[in-house]
């Protein structure tokens, strides 16, 4: 079985059963409330956007630090600590945008920010080359 369709399958599985899944809309009205000093939505976020990196840092010890998903961008994290909250939300920022200048959310409408996340990456660490890694 090719094995970045068995990371894309348990990204899958994890964020769509995730206890929480926000929705882009969700998501920057949280991120909102953190950035206006909300105590409860900065934890919320920081829960949040830590899921996600020590999800994706446990698939990069598994499978490396060059991850595909089907057809997509690849992404070259240049180390497994490279993921995280920062860099998540930078991911994020660059799908949905920011609470001050939302975009894509009519084309994303209800699509699991985490799922959101991970495509985001291959902007934030792209592959030099860009080639297909399969």
């Amino acid at each position: 079985m090719n094995p970045n369709k068995l990371i894309l399958g348990a990204l899958l599985t994890f964020f769509a059963t995730s206890a929480h899944a926000y929705t882009p809309q969700d998501y920057l009205f949280t991120i909102k409330k953190r950035d206006d000093g909300n105590p409860l939505a900065k934890l919320m976020i920081t829960g949040y956007q830590a899921g996600i990196a020590q999800t994706i840092q446990a698939i990069v010890r598994l499978n490396g630090n060059k991850i595909q998903l089907g057809e997509n961008e690849p992404m070259c994290l240049p180390s497994a600590r490279a993921v995280n909250e920062d860099s998540i939300e930078q991911a994020i920022a660059l799908m949905i945008g920011t609470p001050s200048s939302p975009q894509n959310l009519n084309a994303f409408d209800n699509a699991p920010v985490a799922l959101l996340a991970v495509y985001g990456l291959s902007r934030v660490f792209p592959c030099p080359d860009k080639k297909n890694l399969n």
